[in-house]
């Protein structure tokens, strides 16, 4: 009998594991267990520029967030009341779904309670990003409405080795977003678990790779009690699902972490290269390990 029970309890916890595997497809399809032994993005820096980030989170990782800037307001103020950007925080932060969970975190906040930011906010956030010492800056945002201004700031970015990473958008335009049509920005589409290209990406010729972004989980208690938490959409046993070119910017930003510290120095051309090298947008299975072999 006792033979059995063991049995039944080994065969419950592989069939755990297998709808855990299925849950965190992104973290499968990074093999990051194995890719997590060369690198864990210490000492990285990420700069979000989003929405802000709940006081939940903030409580929570507080040892993982090094600065905070509300660029709207002038003040180091970024309760977060859209969801967005806690949702991108917590895809680096929790250790769960994390890609490169020693990485740390620089939170800037430029989009409204409405959703809605502009140009000029963006460069404000930009040069905080700056000046708060980010090693990456992820701008899971994107409009039509190109600003100079903005696109010098982005190459004065990375002329200093600071890595730019953006959304393609998701309209299903042929024509990127701003400022991911930036020369010298990495542009981020997204795919699903079956390698195909998400339907309502944008995508032109300037499109660098694409990344997991469709029905990727996070858990669903990210938020601040005084607010719904149907902004972030429907849950399921403790997770909700999101898809979009904006969780697929935010993954490849903590890659991106996994690579720069592996090869102290890399310049941007060089991590541009290393992604061309691993064909992203052949839609196919990827060896993401094949940057660190």
């Amino acid at each position: 009998m006792v033979k059995y029970r063991t049995f039944i309890l080994l065969l419950c916890v592989c069939l755990c594991a297998c709808q855990y595997d299925k849950m965190l497809w992104h973290l499968k399809e990074l093999n990051i267990r194995d890719l997590q032994k060369y690198s864990q993005g210490k000492d990285q820096v990420i700069a979000i520029i989003d929405s802000g980030i709940s006081n939940r989170l903030l409580n929570w990782y507080e040892e993982r967030i090094i600065g905070t800037y509300n660029v709207i307001d002038e003040s180091e103020k970024v309760k977060d009341r859209h969801g967005h950007g806690s949702e991108m925080a917590v895809l680096v932060l929790d250790k769960q779904i994390s890609i490169a969970p020693q990485s740390k975190i620089i939170v800037i906040k430029v989009i409204n309670d409405e959703g809605s930011t502009n140009n000029a906010l963006l460069l404000r956030g930009l040069k905080k990003a700056e000046e708060y010492g980010a090693d990456i800056i992820n701008l899971s945002l994107g409009g039509y409405k190109k600003d100079e201004e903005v696109i010098q700031m982005i190459h004065r970015l990375i002329k200093k080795n600071i890595t730019v990473v953006a959304s393609a958008g998701d309209y299903g335009d042929k024509d990127l977003l701003f400022p991911a049509n930036v020369k010298g920005v990495i542009s981020v589409g997204a795919f699903d678990d079956d390698h195909k290209l998400w339907q309502r990406c944008n995508i032109d010729n300037n499109l660098l790779c694409a990344f997991p972004g469709v029905d990727i989980m996070i858990p669903n208690n990210i938020l601040d009690g005084d607010l719904d938490n149907d902004i972030l959409g429907e849950s399921h046993e403790g997770w909700i699902k999101k898809t979009g070119t904006s969780e697929a910017t935010i993954l490849m930003s903590s890659y991106i972490a996994l690579i720069k510290e592996y090869y102290r120095g890399i310049d941007n051309e060089s991590i541009i290269s290393k992604l061309e090298e691993l064909k992203l947008l052949s839609l196919k299975k990827i060896n993401y390990l094949s940057v660190f072999e």
